[in-house]
């Protein structure tokens, strides 16, 4: 009898313990406190917990705020039983979702989403929208075409499970978020936020990313600003050093927004099937959400960065172009080449064509060096005026055999910052045993060639026909006196 009474007290204890359980798990459902009915007086909510609210009049207006703990694409459920003999077309919910204004001025808040809800629908989701880490944004309900004297309702605020973001930690290259590479017609945005901890500075939060190329080719990094703008910048590094996490400082290139900025892209880099991280900070002590995307397209011609030494040049071949970008103001790109053929045989080096699909523009400085004994074969600095013109040069005769290297980087100031680089042998002409000569004047007409194209590009840049123009005037009036002056000399 003893042992069943014990059993009874088991079990009754235990009904108790599930009924508390179920109780407490209950509690967790917030409610809507009246009066919610302004963005001010907003009931707030956790990012992904349920609250319930009641509209009970057909002017009635329920106001929530919730603070989302990431960044990403954010989406709204609402939810309501089944109303009897409801018109499944009409709404009988209508719900808006605000920006952070609304908690200042609800009339010039940003309408983010907006959607309804059918008296059959039982549950109805907002289109997604991008939030920003610990950032607090509003959602307006109210009643639809519909009016009933009373509606209830839940609302749950969620991220998107498919949205990229940042994943923290990862202020420190060996913690890097890896970032997939957006292709032609395949988008990768990534949200991610600059937040600062209380008592500390907003240069403490810094986001990594590792971005590794699947080949040879060129990519793009895309900065945008988020839901409340701010000063930002992306740098690109091309690797750092794994042991401890401590970056080779190895710029490749930087993209900056700021605040009256939607976006931002960089030139054209190109890079190596290796891997890259990528680094964003806020600016002037700014903090808040963005968004990045790096988009890469496949190309065997492309420099793969970094290749600012000539330890690190890229080797290319003879008579085959590559395509290389100046990406910023200290930037230099090498790259080194086998002299291929007879020994004393010249090479032209080009920058750009007129026949080329890509123009240079700007003021240019290309050398080419003995990879061997360091010493500078041939250097230019060459004014581009008009970008269907090429910088080209010819070399000294070189050593079949032996490497190059061949330098390209700013003169000056560049109008384009993309160019293609190509180097060709010039083949010696035929001699046909009778005319010596031949050769000679073949010399000869290549000479003038070259001294008249860079004579032209003087030309151009002087503006020789403007300065005669301003001098003619002055040349005219003068002529009496000269005229008067030789008269009196020989007469």
């Amino acid at each position: 009898m003893k042992k069943a009474k014990s059993i009874l007290a088991l079990l009754m204890a235990f009904v108790m313990l599930m009924s508390f359980a179920v109780t407490g798990s209950a509690a967790t459902v917030a409610e809507e406190s009246e009066d919610n009915g302004t963005a001010k007086t907003a009931d707030a909510f956790g990012f992904g917990t349920e609250i319930k609210g009641v509209l009970d009049k057909s002017t009635d207006t329920d106001w929530y705020s919730f603070t989302p703990d990431a960044s990403g694409l954010a989406y709204v459920n609402l939810k309501h039983d089944e109303i009897a003999d409801a018109n499944k077309d009409l709404a009988y919910f209508e719900a808006t979702i605000y920006d952070a204004t609304a908690a200042t001025n609800e009339s010039a808040a940003k309408i983010l989403a907006t959607f309804r809800s059918t008296g059959a629908q039982k549950t109805s989701a907002s289109p997604s929208f991008a939030i920003d880490k610990g950032v607090t944004y509003f959602i307006k309900v109210t009643m639809g075409t519909i009016h009933s004297e009373t509606l209830s309702y839940s609302l749950i605020a969620s991220i998107e499970s498919g949205a990229l973001t940042e994943k923290e930690p990862n202020n420190i290259a060996a913690k890097a978020t890896p970032l997939e590479l957006s292709t032609r017609g395949n988008a990768k945005i990534y949200y991610g936020s600059i937040s600062v901890p209380e008592n500390a500075q907003a240069e403490d939060d810094v986001d990594w990313y590792r971005i590794v190329p699947s080949a040879k080719g060129v990519v793009y990094v895309y900065l945008y600003n988020g839901t409340i703008p701010a000063d930002f910048k992306a740098t690109l590094y091309s690797h750092y050093e794994k042991a401890n996490g401590v970056l080779d400082e190895k710029v490749v290139t930087t993209v900056e927004i700021d605040s009256n900025k939607t976006d931002a892209m960089s030139v054209a880099i190109g890079v190596d099937a290796k891997e890259y991280m990528l680094k964003i900070e806020g600016l002037n002590e700014c903090v808040g959400g963005y968004k990045t995307r790096v988009f890469f397209e496949a190309a065997s011609d492309a420099e793969a960065e970094y290749n600012n030494t000539e330890e690190k040049a890229n080797e290319f071949t003879v008579g085959k172009a590559v395509r290389g970008t100046i990406s910023h103001d200290t930037d230099v790109d090498c790259f080194k080449f086998k002299a291929v053929g007879e020994d004393n045989v010249g090479f032209k080096i080009s920058l750009g064509s007129a026949a080329s699909d890509v123009k240079v523009a700007g003021s240019w400085y290309i050398s080419v060096k003995d990879a061997a004994t360091k010493e500078t074969v041939s250097e230019i600095y060459k004014d581009v005026v008009n970008a269907g013109k090429a910088v080209e040069f010819t070399t000294e005769k070189l050593v079949a055999g032996r490497y190059y290297y061949v330098t390209v980087e700013k003169g000056g100031t560049l109008t384009t910052d993309i160019y293609k680089l190509s180097v060709t042998k010039i083949e010696p002409k035929p001699d046909d045993g009778n005319n010596n000569n031949g050769d000679f004047f073949a010399q000869i007409k290549a000479y003038w060639a070259e001294f008249w194209k860079n004579f032209e590009g003087w030309f151009e840049q002087i503006n020789i026909i403007g300065i005669v123009k301003d001098l003619l005037p002055g040349i005219v009036n003068a002529m009496p006196e000269l005229f008067a002056f030789i008269f009196n000399l020989f007469g």
